[in-house]
C-alpha cells in the first residue's frame, strides 16, 4: 500500500482546466517499427542510419567521439514534454564511441507489434493498491503507450466498489490520443481502473486493473 503525497496532485491540480480537452491536438512522430525493432547493442552508427536514417534531434560530437559520453539520438515520440509528462515519450537511441549503447522506447518493455495491431497498454502509474490522502479528489492516469499503427486512441474503464463489494459498471466513454487521463473521483469507495488501446486495425485487449482509494 502506497501513500501518495498532496504536494505532487496540489501542483498538477492548477493545469488541469485544458488537460483533456487538449489532447486531440497532439501530433506524433514514429520510426519505421520493424527497423527500430532491428537496433541491437553495439551496432554501429552507419548501420544504424541505414536502418531509421537520420534522427530528429541529434547531439553529438563535434569531431570524433569520446570516451564515456554517450549522447541521446531521438527517432520519434508519441507524446511530447507537457504539464501530463515531465519529458517526451520517445524513441531514443544512445550512442557512444560511434556505436549503439542501448534504446529506450515508449512502451514500457512491451513486445512491438508484428502485424499493426495495436498491443495491450501497460499501465505506470499511480502504481497498483495506491492509497491517498488528499483533497480534491483528483486522480492523474498514466500508462506507456501501444505499440501498433499509429494515430492510437485508449478508451479508458474506471469503476467503484459498493459496500456489497460488487463494482460499478464504467460511467460514461473515456477515450483519449496520449497515455494520459485526469479523473476527479468522487466518495471514498475504492476505485479501480484499466485501459485499452484502439487504431485501424481494432482494438487491443484490456489491461490488467490497478486499484486505488481515498482516505479523506
Amino acid at each position: 500500500m502506497r501513500i501518495v503525497p498532496l504536494l505532487v496532485f496540489t501542483m498538477l491540480l492548477l493545469a488541469k482546466p485544458a488537460l483533456n480537452a487538449a489532447d486531440t491536438n497532439r501530433t506524433y512522430v514514429i520510426p519505421d517499427l520493424r527497423a527500430w525493432n532491428e537496433v541491437k547493442a553495439g551496432l554501429p552508427v552507419a548501420e544504424l542510419e541505414k536502418l531509421l536514417g537520420q534522427p530528429i534531434r541529434k547531439p553529438g560530437p563535434h569531431g570524433d567521439y569520446k570516451p564515456g559520453y554517450v549522447y541521446p539520438w531521438t527517432y520519434g515520440y508519441v507524446a511530447k514534454e507537457s504539464a501530463m509528462f515531465p519529458q517526451d515519450l520517445a524513441f531514443v537511441v544512445s550512442i557512444e564511441m560511434g556505436k549503439v549503447r542501448f534504446k529506450e522506447d515508449p512502451f514500457g518493455g512491451v513486445a512491438i507489434s508484428k502485424d499493426g495491431s495495436p498491443t495491450v497498454p501497460k499501465l505506470m502509474s499511480p502504481p497498483d493498491a495506491s492509497v491517498f490522502a488528499h483533497y480534491p479528489r483528483f486522480v492523474d492516469f498514466r500508462w506507456y503507450a501501444s505499440s501498433g499503427d499509429y494515430p492510437m486512441r485508449y478508451e479508458i474503464e474506471i469503476g467503484v466498489q459498493y459496500r456489497s463489494g460488487e463494482w460499478s459498471q464504467d460511467r460514461g466513454s473515456r477515450e483519449v490520443s496520449i497515455p494520459y487521463y485526469a479523473y476527479s473521483h468522487s466518495g471514498l469507495n475504492r476505485g479501480r481502473w484499466r485501459v485499452r488501446a484502439v487504431n485501424s486495425k481494432g482494438r487491443s485487449q484490456w489491461s490488467d486493473y490497478f486499484y486505488f482509494e481515498f482516505k479523506i
